[in-house]
């Protein structure tokens, strides 16, 4: 051990001599998991401290044994070798790889069941969580041909909650096509029933509404094999029986509106039986509307070629009896009537208005010239009276409000048709005194449209832009006072945008709870001067933030009061609240809190003088009980109820009071009686005496 330990400062090799033939070494990196006794030695020295290391004599220096040699070539035997350290180390590879493999073996089994274990519960859960997990829903907006049976049922029960007919129909188709033996048989039978039925419905509201044809033909949808088949045969049956029915009774109707008789279309509006279905009745309360309709429409027309025949020659009454015939029904028979009567009399008006024309009366012609229909052609003289006509219409826009774009195109067209009046028109001056005026209107128009369309981008430049615009059209022309009115707009549009930025900043500094925030707030708000346009929004704020502050300031005070309250204390709470002046935020809320407490005071003060009152009572001492109830006065808690008590004990007094009047009145009587009695006794024996006095003896 001693060599080997001397062996390890040698100098290592650069390169692994050859072994010599015969020479046997022993590795334990090859050795596997067993060793020779040879090779355990040298693995494993047994490590000797250098200060106890015998030294050997020279000569073991100079003749290294075979095994010393051995065990430099096994040491060189790895090029990449660091040299060992200088004190020697154990090697406990070899021991620590038999100690993990017999670890191994011992803890193999448990470690597999344990892995055994762990998979089946986790497929378990795995399972488990698959199961009780609803399954992901479909998207019906990416539904293709090659889709689960189920997630179409699930697209189309979804879809079929609009309730269109087409998506009733492609429900029904889809269920329909799954044989008795499909999985979704049940839920897709009951789902067909529901879908038939709100077809079925639908195919009767057309009927309702008179559309016969409608109906049957989506009733015919539902075809056989179908739940709800035989209901919707049923019904195809009864509307084609009404259809026919219907054509017989509409035809004869008909004819008799065209006829004007009104009596058979009355006849035959009236119900075959006496009972009648909802169908019927609507339809026959349509028929009845339109005879009502088609009556008045006849009256109309009555009237107005009464008005006509009244004054023939009347161009006012011409033109208005054109109106009115254009508020004729024109779903009417007699609509083909009035509309030839319309084309007459508008004849006879293009006649007059060329007759004055002819006579040189202009302004007469012009005025003819606007009761002609907009819709009849004219000759090209009348047509220069209609656009004379056109460019004097009064503006129906509101006076200082720009026109809408239809009057402007309008004005345009109309000036550009008086242009092209010739000069030998006898109506050239005329139109050129309205040329002059017109141009100026399209002019000013023109003008205020372009600067309205600047002024729509809300920046500061563009509403000054715009108003130069709006300032150029002068004093005295047609449309000053609606430039004036955009003008006045945009200066408080452009104060809006100037000012914003201030009440912003304002409603930045704003913090809930803190009165120098709210302060600031409220001073850099007031730097908003009066008359502009967002003074009105600034004081809104400021006094809100001015209520935050009171109530932040008066807050404490009404807790306080309202601690006393607790502690039974009322007179103070009522003393502390009273702090609170008129004017603040809290003010209203004090003043109740003080009529409470108010009223629980004097209800305290009030109620012995009531239970006595009520005591006194009890014991039918009601006079008594009243004055000591009306010692509450009108302004306390308790004074509705007083004065309650008061009227039910008056009431009861009453009867005896009336027994006391009655025995007064009835003792006073007797007295009377008996001075009556007593005067005449008196009476009668002072003439007694003179009688005797006057007797002669």
């Amino acid at each position: 051990m001693s060599q080997r330990a001397i062996d390890r400062f040698r100098p290592q090799p650069t390169s692994r001599p050859h072994q010599a033939q015969g020479h046997s070494t022993t590795s334990s990196d090859s050795s596997g998991d067993t060793a020779t006794p040879a090779a355990e030695s040298v693995a494993a020295p047994t490590p000797v401290p250098p200060e106890r290391t015998t030294p050997l004599p020279p000569a073991d220096l100079a003749t290294p044994s075979p095994v010393a040699d051995a065990d430099v070539e096994e040491e060189s035997a790895s090029p990449l070798e660091v040299p060992a350290d200088p004190l020697p180390r154990p090697t406990w590879t070899t021991h620590t790889r038999r100690q993990m493999i017999k670890g191994a073996q011992r803890l193999g089994v448990p470690l597999i069941w344990i892995g055994v274990a762990a998979f089946c519960g986790g497929t378990g859960y795995a399972a488990f969580n698959w199961l009780s997990t609803n399954p992901p829903v479909p998207n019906c907006d990416r539904l293709w041909f090659f889709s689960s049976d189920a997630d179409q049922l699930f697209c189309a029960e979804q879809a079929v909650q609009a309730g269109t007919e087409g998506v009733l129909q492609a429900g029904i188709k889809l269920t329909s096509r799954w044989d008795a033996h499909h999985r979704l048989q049940a839920k897709a039978t009951r789902l067909k029933r529901e879908w038939s039925k709100q077809l079925l419905q639908i195919a009767t509201r057309k009927a309702l509404e008179d559309d016969l044809p409608g109906a049957i033909q989506l009733a015919a949808t539902i075809k056989s094999g179908n739940p709800v088949y035989r209901e919707a045969k049923n019904a195809i049956l009864e509307w084609e029986k009404l259809r026919d029915r219907d054509h017989l009774i509409t035809s004869t109707f008909e004819a008799a509106l065209q006829a004007q008789d009104w009596k058979k279309a009355d006849l035959e509006l009236q119900p075959r039986s006496s009972q009648i279905t909802d169908y019927q009745r609507q339809r026959l309360n349509r028929l009845r509307e339109r005879l009502v309709m088609e009556r008045m429409a006849v009256n109309q027309l009555q009237q107005i070629r009464e008005l006509v025949q009244a004054q023939p020659t009347n161009v006012a009454t011409l033109g208005r009896a054109i109106q009115f015939v254009a508020q004729i029904n024109p779903n009417s028979y007699v609509n083909a009537a009035a509309l030839r009567d319309r084309q007459q009399w508008s004849q006879t008006l293009v006649e007059m208005t060329q007759a004055r024309l002819r006579s040189g009366d202009v302004n007469g012609a012009i005025a003819a010239a606007q009761w002609l229909p907009v819709d009849r052609s004219v000759p090209s003289d009348i047509q220069e009276l209609v656009w004379i006509n056109r460019g004097q219409q009064p503006r129906l826009h509101p006076p200082g409000q720009l026109p809408p774009f239809p009057y402007l195109w309008q004005q345009t067209l109309t000036l550009a048709a008086l242009r092209q009046i010739q000069p030998a028109s006898p109506v050239y001056s005329t139109a050129q005194t309205q040329q002059t005026q017109l141009t100026r209107q399209v002019e000013d128009l023109n003008q205020l449209s372009l600067a309205s369309l600047v002024a729509r981008v809300p920046q500061v430049p563009t509403l000054q832009v715009a108003i130069q615009m709006a300032q150029a059209i002068p004093l005295g022309r047609p449309h000053r006072l609606e430039a004036q009115t955009l003008i006045a707009e945009w200066r408080r549009e452009i104060q809006r945008v100037q000012d914003r930025p201030i009440l912003m900043q304002a409603r930045k500094r704003v913090k809930p709870g803190q009165i120098k925030d709210l302060q600031a707030a409220i001073a850099q708000a007031s730097k908003i001067p009066l008359g502009r346009a967002l003074r009105p929004e600034a004081q809104a704020a400021i006094f809100d933030w001015r209520q935050q502050i009171q109530t932040i300031e008066d807050k404490p005070i009404l807790t306080e009061a309202r601690q006393f309250a607790k502690q039974q204390q009322l007179a103070k709470a009522i003393q502390t609240a009273s702090k609170i002046s008129p004017g603040r935020a809290l003010y209203p809320e004090a003043q109740e809190a003080i009529r409470a407490w108010t009223a629980t005071l004097q209800t305290a003060e009030d109620r012995p003088i009531l239970d006595e009152a009520k005591a006194l009572a009890a014991q039918r001492n009601w006079g008594t009980a009243i004055a000591v109830a009306a010692q509450i006065a009108p302004e306390r808690a308790l004074y509705t109820e007083a004065q309650t008590a008061i009227a039910q004990w008056s009431a009861q007094l009453e009867p005896t009071r009336r027994s006391r009047r009655y025995d007064d009145r009835t003792r006073y009587d007797d007295r009377t009686r008996y001075d009556d009695r007593t005067q005449y006794e008196d009476h009668h024996r002072y003439d007694d005496r003179q009688n005797d006095s006057d007797r002669p003896f």
